[in-house]
């Protein structure tokens, strides 16, 4: 299923430049083809590839399944995790506040708020390396 998550996007980069300068872009990413993934407990938009955003959530799912199993974690409320698979790296710069682009290498970042997660992760080298960021951000 394919999706343009206009609302997401722009309430995404609202945050990340709140009180900030504009962004080179308005809109960074907006036109381009995302992908629209969801499972029980996440939901992905992704510029990635098929194969390698499937696997994402699949991991993602066994990551919270053992973390809930081991530690013997209690299921409260269900917090809402959305993820943002960027494919490319000025599309990706665009959400961050100006301050911060070009200083650091940026792999992804998580915004928790009380109501909602989301965690947006930037193009890795490989996808492979997808898997480390998203759990570093998640957990």
């Amino acid at each position: 299923m394919h999706f343009r998550p206009g609302i997401f996007l722009t309430g995404l980069l609202l945050l990340a430049t709140a009180g900030q300068g504009a962004a080179p872009e308005p809109f960074p990413g907006l036109n381009r083809k995302w992908n629209y993934y969801q499972s029980p407990n996440f939901e992905l938009y992704s510029g990635r590839s098929d194969a390698v955003s499937r696997q994402l959530l699949e991991r993602m799912e066994l990551l919270r399944a053992i973390f809930i199993d081991t530690f013997k974690l209690p299921v409260r409320l269900p917090q809402p995790v959305t993820i943002f698979a960027f494919d490319t790296q000025r599309d990706f710069d665009g959400y961050l506040a100006p301050e911060r682009r070009g200083k650091v290498t940026w792999a992804g970042f998580c915004l928790a708020q009380p109501d909602r997660t989301t965690i947006t992760l930037a193009p890795g080298a490989q996808d492979e390396d997808l898997g480390s960021v998203v759990y570093h951000e998640y957990i």
